[in-house]
């Protein structure tokens, strides 16, 4: 009888140990859990700080932004500098649509660029070259409007 109630004591503090290691496993999962969403938002900020360090960094494409905006003419070397920034642009915002919620996306931004003739015809060369489902997306709701 005494044998039987150690291994009892001993099977509900084993039970006990368990119990103990699960709760620690959520503990830590939800501690990772938020950990990699302070990341994801920090990458974020990183992706959102790129665009203007790219702009500040390169002087001729910040010369054919600022003529693009005063409606300037641009010369051929400068529209072919503007077309590979918006072929950026839209690799990662097709990043962004896969990765994000599409209440997440910035849409007012994407749709503002695309009314730019030079983002719309940068478009239209590059939409053969991303995802049809991102091209739905950006045309269903972006471009048409």
């Amino acid at each position: 009888m005494n044998t039987e109630k150690i291994g009892h004591w001993i099977s509900v503090i084993a039970n006990l140990g368990v119990l103990v290691g699960i709760i620690f496993l959520i503990v830590e999962i939800n501690q990772t859990n938020s950990l990699m969403q302070s990341e994801e938002r920090y990458n974020r900020v990183l992706l959102a700080l790129a665009g203007p360090d790219l702009v500040v960094e390169n002087l001729h494409l910040a010369t054919a932004l600022r003529k693009r905006n005063s409606e300037e003419e641009l010369s051929a070397d400068e529209s072919q500098i503007l077309d590979a920034y918006w072929t950026g642009n839209f690799i990662s915002w097709q990043w962004s649509w896969e990765e994000l919620d599409s209440s997440d996306l910035p849409v007012a931004l994407f749709s503002n660029s695309l009314r730019k003739g030079d983002v719309r015809a940068s478009w239209e060369r590059q939409r053969a070259f991303l995802k049809p489902g991102f091209v739905k997306f950006m045309e269903d709701r972006l471009v048409e409007q």
